[in-house]
């Protein structure tokens, strides 16, 4: 298997439902807020809402929670 970018690593992660749960330096923590998944990534980048500010972990935890509410 050939390794990957992490920047690609990143974007995958982000688009099956991951957020960025902590960072520190270069090294950054990523989790599914609905399965409890958690992966490492290095070479970060900052998730952001449509309005382009940034998104902690427990926002999307609440967000989540928001959408699950609306849908059940």
């Amino acid at each position: 298997m050939r390794p990957i970018a992490a920047k690609k690593l990143i974007k995958i992660l982000l688009a099956n439902g991951f957020v960025l749960s902590r960072s520190k330096g270069s090294h950054a923590i990523y989790k599914n807020v609905i399965t409890g998944i958690i992966v490492p990534a290095f070479a970060w980048r900052q998730q952001t809402n449509l309005s382009g500010h940034s998104i902690s972990y427990y926002q999307a935890i609440k967000n989540t929670e928001r959408k699950s509410l609306k849908t059940g």
